[in-house]
């Protein structure tokens, strides 16, 4: 028998110490993640410590225990995993905020993480996330889903997908 005690599920980070307003329309979720914190499930939690994790939490970390800068590559697949945890708590309107987000934030010329997932050829990942926005939201969305999954598809070999 262990002598485990129970688990505690908590986000190493307080909500108040990081700022959401770089990731524009992210902001919202500083005060979901308040409330969900007051009320939400532990499952719920899990996602939410999770997502911030992957979001903020290791980029700091490697920025901070290493001293380092985060690789472009790198940022895109923490996005990706972000965007997932989002879409668990069923916060897809949050998660296509990430979908358009420019993997540099301050760079105007910098594309969106749908879009560089495509340009790197990352067509798994774009798939992925295309296929939990698909039919959430609104039509603009499923648009842009399927038009990218076209695309996908179709660099995949993958023609009667594409079709589809």
């Amino acid at each position: 028998m262990n002598d485990f005690k129970s688990p505690q599920l908590r986000v190493k980070e307080r909500l108040t110490s990081i700022d959401f307003t770089v990731f524009g329309e992210l902001a919202q979720v500083k005060q979901k993640g308040e409330i969900l914190g007051a009320t939400g499930s532990h499952f719920e939690k899990a996602h939410f410590g999770a997502f911030i994790w992957h979001l903020i939490g290791y980029e700091r970390h490697i920025k901070d225990k290493m001293g380092q800068q985060l690789s472009i590559q790198e940022r895109a697949s923490r996005y990706v995993e972000a965007f997932l945890c989002l879409c668990r708590l069923g916060w897809y309107k949050e998660a296509k905020s990430l979908f358009s987000l420019p993997l540099e934030i301050h760079d105007p010329t910098s594309f969106p993480l749908h879009k560089q997932l495509r340009i790197w050829g990352r067509y798994e990942d774009g798939i992925k996330l295309c296929k939990e926005l698909l039919g959430n939201l609104d039509n603009e969305t499923d648009f842009l889903c399927l038009s990218e999954l076209g695309y996908m598809y179709r660099e995949l070999g993958e023609f009667d997908q594409a079709k589809n």
